[in-house]
């Protein structure tokens, strides 16, 4: 199958999230290291991706995705609430 040809393309996406705080109550949530109400935050990310399987020993696979930051101050980039990233990546099994 698919000798001389395109080998196979394959199209992905994918939704996922991530979220974290705390059960306690009372006092200010901080985001300090030693806090006993811990501020929550929550992560977003949606991916898009292509995966071209060469042959059977190649893989190449290129992805784009969006994350959102429920609060950016305690991100990468305080500024922002959504970052892009891009990803390539070249695969070899043996």
């Amino acid at each position: 199958m698919w000798r001389g040809g395109f080998s196979a393309i394959e199209l992905a996406a994918r939704v996922e999230r991530l979220a974290f705080g705390s059960a306690a109550e009372g006092d200010t949530p901080s985001a300090g290291p030693r806090a006993d109400v811990i501020a929550g935050n929550r992560d977003r990310v949606e991916t898009i991706g292509v995966n071209w399987y060469m042959n059977r020993w190649l893989k190449l696979q290129f992805n784009v995705m969006h994350d959102t930051l429920r609060d950016p101050s305690q991100g990468p980039r305080p500024d922002k609430a959504g970052l892009w990233s891009r990803v390539l990546r070249f695969q070899l099994s043996i």
